[in-house]
């Protein structure tokens, strides 16, 4: 191994960051996907102790740590005016015309909640995600209920081999 000299580096103390929480998001950069119909949309900390967190994070570390989709099929249309509407309301004098590279710059409130998931390593850890958006204001005015901690099913997440072979599905039973 070369030499290394420790003298003047600080020790990692881990990424830190948010809590499930409510938080003014700024929308940093939008991707259209139109083969599968959703917006991958990359954001960050608007203001507050968290400002510019995933900014920092990938200066340090190399990965943006904040996106979230928004699906635009037509069984999803509902939540996806629900998005637009929110930034709608926390920009003022921005109206959607359908071009969605005009989001990037535009605030939305938005509910943190963390999940757990598996990593690489086989750990279970908790990661943040958008649950709901909402208008800035209702963050402000602490309009939001944080949710509970989305657990990792087990079932699922182990690498076990599951014997579906028993369960019978009536196509008519599926509800989408």
């Amino acid at each position: 191994m070369k030499e290394l000299n420790l003298t003047n580096v600080e020790p990692e103390k881990g990424f830190g960051g948010p809590e499930p929480g409510g938080y003014v998001l700024k929308i940093i950069n939008v991707e259209d996907v139109p083969n599968k119909e959703y917006l991958k949309i990359d954001y960050d900390f608007a203001e507050g102790e968290y400002k510019n967190h995933y900014l920092n994070l990938f200066d340090k570390f190399g990965f943006w740590g904040g996106t979230m989709y928004k699906s635009y099929k037509e069984k999803s249309l509902g939540w996806f005016k629900a998005f637009i509407s929110d930034v709608e309301a926390s920009n003022p004098g921005y109206k959607w015309d359908n071009d969605e590279k005009k989001l990037e710059g535009k605030l939305f409130g938005a509910v943190l909640g963390a999940e757990e998931y598996r990593s690489n390593d086989g750990e279970v850890k908790e990661s943040l995600k958008v649950k709901k958006t909402v208008p800035i204001q209702d963050i402000r005015d602490g309009k939001f209920k944080i949710p509970k901690l989305k657990k990792l099913e087990e079932s699922n997440a182990s690498n076990e081999v599951v014997d579906a072979s028993a369960q019978v599905i009536d196509a008519d039973d599926i509800p989408f």
